[in-house]
């Protein structure tokens, strides 16, 4: 019997190598990782992949892929780290993304377990945030920028978008 009021949590991993283009070999392993979280008729699932700048159209690919998996309205959110390894995300295998995604989401699901939350508490301080992407709805991707900690410790990001509109001017 399920208790609908406990908070269900489920993690996974999965390695992402064999998803590079053939002449692009990683030296540092690239993984997904996935965390399942439910209460009640409430879920979401979160996938990281260790690669660079995802552009829209691989983003939808892969929610398309995870929602065939998942239980019906879970939300679902794609997340890239950082890793240089990984910059040759416009040239992936997106079929074996998908369906490595896809068991990694199913994994993730089926390691589900009560979890004891006593309390949670995020953030910092607004002068130590930082923001590496910024989404670009004319170029259906994003971009890097680098601002925060480094910038002046202003933490204001608006010189960097300016710059990088132009840029795609």
């Amino acid at each position: 019997m399920v208790d609908k009021m406990s908070v269900y949590v489920g993690f996974s991993k999965v390695d992402l190598m064999d998803v590079m283009p053939e002449k692009r070999r990683c030296e540092m392993p690239l993984s997904g990782r996935g965390f399942y979280l439910a209460q009640a008729e409430k879920c979401s699932f979160f996938f990281t992949a260790d690669l660079m700048d995802l552009d829209l159209l691989t983003v939808k690919t892969l929610e398309n892929a995870l929602a065939e998996v998942l239980p019906e309205n879970t939300q679902i959110h794609i997340l890239s780290t950082h890793n240089h390894g990984g910059d040759d995300s416009e040239k992936l295998n997106m079929e074996l993304f998908c369906r490595l995604a896809a068991g990694c989401a199913g994994d993730a699901v089926a390691a589900a377990r009560p979890a004891k939350v006593r309390t949670a508490v995020g953030g910092i301080d607004e002068k130590l945030a930082y923001m590496r992407r910024l989404f670009v709805p004319e170029v259906e991707g994003s971009f890097t920028c680098f601002y925060g900690i480094g910038s002046g410790g202003s933490g204001d990001a608006v010189s960097f978008a300016e710059n990088a509109v132009k840029a795609l001017e």
